[in-house]
């Protein structure tokens, strides 16, 4: 009974030492999707948004609604 005590936690110890560090592609791989997540967060954030009415039209000359619109006075 007492080897058994004392091979137990060597044991446990010897278990817990076998798991291994993940590899350089399984690091790389959770960067990559971590880095495309941020990414495509950034990008939804600075997707320009429906203009409103008023701001698809701030030169009135491109419109041709006032400035040289053919009228003489």
């Amino acid at each position: 009974m007492r080897p058994l005590a004392l091979l137990l936690p060597v044991a446990c110890v010897a278990v817990s030492a076998c798991h291994s560090e993940p590899t350089f592609d399984e690091r790389y791989e959770k960067a990559e999707k971590n880095i495309r997540s941020t990414a495509g967060a950034i990008d939804a954030e600075l997707a320009p948004t429906e203009p409103s009415p008023t701001e698809g039209h701030s030169d009135p000359a491109s419109s041709g609604s006032q400035a040289g619109s053919g009228r003489s006075r």
